[in-house]
């Protein structure tokens, strides 16, 4: 991850530095947690978007492999860095977006309104989320109506209807 983070202002040098480190940091991925997932996709992403190139969209397929394995107990903080990784390189991870459905499902009851609101504008800006989870965020959401302020209320407005959830 240390030599990552030398890339993350990136020139066009730098890409073949982050192109020559892949094989390392494929190798040592495995010893990551999810906050060091999420700095390496940040990084990858970073470059993908700028220059779209096999390496960098394989690095970032490994990363979500590696972060279904590393989900269960991770802060959410590290998690959303992660997804919005996938956002900047226009990436959909298919398997990391199911095993993180199931794991917000499970996590949004003990979350309060405003957490619940920017989980969902995280997932609308991703544009995929299922109708259990979408459920589930309504339900606690009508439940702590007490807590919801105008901003939360705007997120939430604008993340259920982007993703068509009436």
């Amino acid at each position: 991850v240390s030599l990552v983070r030398v890339c993350l202002h990136p020139k066009q040098h730098d890409v073949d530095i982050l192109s020559d480190i892949s094989d390392i940091v494929t190798k040592k991925m495995e010893i990551c947690s999810m906050r060091e997932l999420g700095l390496l996709a940040k990084v990858y992403a970073l470059y993908h978007s700028l220059s779209p190139a096999p390496e960098t969209s394989s690095v970032l397929d490994r990363i979500a492999v590696r972060a279904v394995d590393a989900i269960e107990g991770s802060d959410p903080k590290d998690i959303v860095r992660l997804i919005q990784s996938y956002q900047v390189a226009d990436m959909k991870p298919a398997a990391l977006l199911q095993v993180l459905d199931i794991w917000a499902d499970k996590r949004l009851a003990s979350m309060n309104v405003q957490g619940i609101a920017l989980a969902m504008t995280h997932f609308a800006r991703i544009g995929e989320i299922s109708d259990r989870l979408l459920k589930t965020a309504s339900d606690i959401v009508s439940s702590k109506l007490y807590d919801v302020n105008a901003v939360d209320v705007s997120r939430l407005i604008w993340s259920f209807a982007r993703l068509e959830y009436n």
